[in-house]
């Protein structure tokens, strides 16, 4: 019923930073629990150690969403320590959640703990950027994030790449060649284009324009992590080298603030596709897909 929403009446009690967001948040959610069941495999197929661990990471989830609650309400300052424990809930080498699901046998994909992790963590982190869009490590608008200080950049990584400059009118090549510039400059492999799913990637950047929710059509692309520039201004190939300089600016840390590197320099991935909405106002919604 209009007003009886658990969002409305939470906003009719205290003022929130964000108003009639639940719908944004269903889309958020939905993406979500899609992806992961894509990505635990063989979605729609009964499953008991399958069952287990989307249940775990359920749970997972909601623990990690509460040590953010409780940093908001209380201190102000995240406390990593939380996270860490129910991390370790998680798996621990023998007796977290996905351990044990995985020793009983029968699971469509197992030793993933830390893609499902990281995609739980970049799940909770998109909906709080939704809740607070102004939170350091979000893009709020169509203004670019100020990228972090290079003192507090790993000595051994090189922060500006020299790729071999693709076609000006290939803005996809050049989004896979920078990313590999950056890989390549800390000894990992380059990523391969995985141009077969770019016209996917292309759609869920239109999506996510429509809506005004970065994220929003995440996992639709059978992807397993994604990194967005919401509605930057400029041209594809101007707005993609902007925003893959300040995700990689992040440099190592948690997800919750550093997941864009994270994503960019994960050894486990072996393809990224990146797709691109401009829009008539000039502004671009740039994804990338990795998997």
């Amino acid at each position: 019923m209009p007003g009886k929403g658990s969002f409305e009446r939470i906003e009719g009690v205290w003022p929130c930073l964000t108003n009639d967001d639940q719908g944004a948040l269903d889309a958020i959610i939905a993406g979500y629990a899609a992806a992961l069941a894509a990505q635990i495999g063989n979605p729609g197929t009964p499953n008991r150690c399958d069952a287990a661990k989307l249940k775990c990471m359920g749970r997972y989830v909601g623990a990690v969403a509460d040590c953010y609650a409780k940093t908001v309400a209380r201190t102000g300052v995240f406390d990593d320590a939380c996270s860490t424990r129910y991390s370790a809930r998680l798996s621990d080498g023998s007796r977290g959640c996905l351990d044990r699901a995985e020793a009983s046998g029968g699971c469509s994909a197992t030793d993933d703990t830390a893609e499902l992790e990281g995609a739980a963590d970049q799940f909770v982190s998109d909906g709080l950027c939704a809740l607070d869009p102004g939170r350091v490590g979000c893009a709020s608008g169509p203004t670019p994030p100020v990228a972090t200080a290079t003192a507090a950049v790993t000595p051994t990584r090189t922060p500006q790449p020299t790729p071999t400059p693709p076609a000006a009118n290939d803005p996809a090549q050049l989004c896979v060649d920078t990313i590999n510039g950056y890989r390549v400059s800390i000894g990992l492999p380059p990523y391969a284009r995985w141009t077969a799913n770019e016209t996917c990637v292309d759609g869920q950047g239109l999506s996510d324009s429509q809506t005004g929710v970065p994220h929003s059509a995440f996992g639709q692309c059978s992807e397993w992590a994604q990194n967005e520039c919401p509605g930057w201004p400029g041209t594809a190939t101007s707005v993609i080298t902007s925003c893959l300089q300040v995700m990689w600016n992040e440099g190592p840390g948690a997800f919750s603030t550093h997941g864009h590197y994270i994503n960019m320099s994960n050894p486990q991935y072996t393809k990224v596709a990146c797709g691109f909405a401009v829009l008539p106002n000039g502004t671009v919604w740039a994804v990338q897909d990795f998997q």
